[in-house]
């Protein structure tokens, strides 16, 4: 996987979550903005359909002075509906809560 042109904080925290989740990280975009991450058949609780998905979630050029955000969950909605938390957006073209 390429580390790009972003910071070593953003090619550690990359580094840090292949140890993690072996196999699962998909690095959806990294150059000088930050990265953009995916960590594929994420167990989600019983109150999810399916329980598991896709994570995706942001790492922005200036961590860890700014926290990883937004995160996503893909292919999986929540079983008794859309708390005021939660809510069903379009996200780099895809359908996401």
């Amino acid at each position: 996987m390429s580390l790009g042109t972003s910071t070593p904080e953003i090619a550690c925290a990359i580094e840090e979550l292949e140890e993690a989740f072996p196999g699962r990280i998909v690095l959806r975009q990294h150059d000088a903005s930050g990265a953009v991450i995916s960590i594929q058949d994420v167990p989600l609780s019983v109150r999810w359909t399916p329980t598991t998905g896709e994570l995706w979630f942001a790492v922005p050029f200036h961590y860890p002075d700014s926290p990883i955000y937004p995160y996503y969950v893909c292919e999986a909605t929540p079983t008794g509906g859309y708390v005021p938390a939660l809510q069903a957006v379009v996200w780099r073209d895809r359908q996401v809560t």
